[in-house]
């Protein structure tokens, strides 16, 4: 896993995450999802971890394990100190609760508006909507209402029955009945998609609609396209979880896709990623990959402390005087910004929908048969 310097021989890309629970976006003990990357190779992030963890007994150094105490805490956040003067590392950061109600935009209402010939992404509709029903969700709902709706949705979207489909759906209908003002003018977006849409929309939606890990690794690898300018390499941690989705990245990445540039404003991608390959390894032999767990971890306690200010207050606080957002290339997080202007979304497009151009990427055979989803889009372009 060197990081090669003669020309043609990929740069290697090393990944780990911190706060993965697959399609399970409402995990109270993991509402925050990082995945962090580093370009360093082996040899210099074993430099840097020896610098500042130089006694360890540990076969591996995990930001779980050497974190637990003061100690270990204050050597992570000098790590990350050092870290940051080095321009190698980037994270992408996932709200998991907000996350979800954007695959409630993404799934429902943006399929829906197509239908009326509407492109809800077009100047960032669909983040400025997302925004909207999430903080109308949390300041004109109890808060424990706002999360059962939202395990309602993430059961019906998990599970794909009828049941479950209605136990959600027939709440909602219930709370717009009762509300009145802005709640029920935000409501009215969900519920529209819903009578457009129905319950055969749902059993369209490809298997794991809700897993991040996909999207925050195509963010990575454009990050690091741009950036390098090099073929590249990945190598994640070993994950049985991640590698059944390895078809999907091998796909995605893979520098055999024609070049095309795609998307919105400032959210354009350009394709092909010139990543040769992805590969799980084990991060005992690898201190790339040890380096880029200590940044996940740290990561996650900055945002979990955003969420929770009770969350590890001292410890969040020191990492924040670190540069560590400064190794933010990207992520889904809240925000109060609806417009266009607010949301750095007014610019032109090219090439159509990302979505839509990835999902036309992947092999029929390995997804499950869409009912909806792109076959609508395509009819109502």
């Amino acid at each position: 896993m060197e990081l090669a310097t003669e020309a043609g021989v990929p740069v290697v890309i090393s990944l780990d995450e911190a706060g993965y629970t697959g399609d399970d976006l409402l995990n109270g003990d993991q509402p925050v999802f990082v995945l962090a990357s580093t370009s360093l190779t082996d040899d210099d992030a074993g430099e840097l971890l020896k610098a500042h963890f130089p006694d360890t007994q540990a076969r591996e150094l995990k930001h779980s394990a050497v974190s637990a105490r003061p100690k270990g805490q204050r050597r992570v956040v000098e790590f990350v100190r050092a870290a940051s003067k080095s321009d190698t590392f980037a994270i992408e950061i996932w709200h998991k609760e907000y996350t979800l109600v954007t695959t409630m935009v993404d799934a429902w209402v943006e399929e829906s508006t197509r239908l009326y010939g509407i492109d809800l992404y077009d100047r960032g509709g669909n983040i400025g909507l997302s925004n909207l029903l999430y903080m109308s969700f949390m300041s004109l709902l109890p808060y424990p209402q706002f999360r059962a709706h939202l395990a309602r949705y993430q059961a019906m979207m998990r599970t794909r029955s009828r049941l479950s489909y209605d136990h959600f759906w027939m709440p909602l209908r219930a709370l717009f009945d009762v509300s009145d003002g802005v709640l029920q003018d935000t409501l009215i977006w969900l519920l529209g998609a819903e009578m457009d849409l129905g319950f055969e929309h749902l059993a369209g939606l490809p298997d794991r609609a809700l897993n991040v890990t996909p999207s925050s690794l195509l963010m990575l690898a454009k990050h690091w396209k741009e950036k390098l300018g090099r073929k590249m390499r990945f190598a994640h941690d070993e994950s049985r979880d991640l590698a059944r989705d390895k078809w999907i990245w091998d796909t995605i990445l893979s520098p055999a896709i024609p070049p095309v540039t795609v998307g919105y404003d400032r959210r354009q991608i350009s394709f092909p990623l010139d990543v040769e390959g992805v590969s799980f390894e084990n991060s005992e032999a690898h201190p790339a990959l040890q380096a880029t767990d200590l940044i996940a971890g740290a990561a996650v306690v900055i945002a979990r402390n955003r969420i929770d200010q009770q969350y590890r207050p001292g410890y969040a606080a020191a990492l924040r005087d670190t540069g560590l957002d400064g190794f933010v290339a990207g992520g889904v997080w809240p925000d109060t910004a609806v417009t266009p202007e607010q949301l750095g979304t007014v610019g032109p497009n090219a090439g159509g929908d990302p979505a839509l151009f990835i999902a036309d990427l992947l092999p029929p055979d390995k997804l499950r048969a869409r009912v909806g989803g792109p076959r609508r889009r395509q009819t109502a372009d």
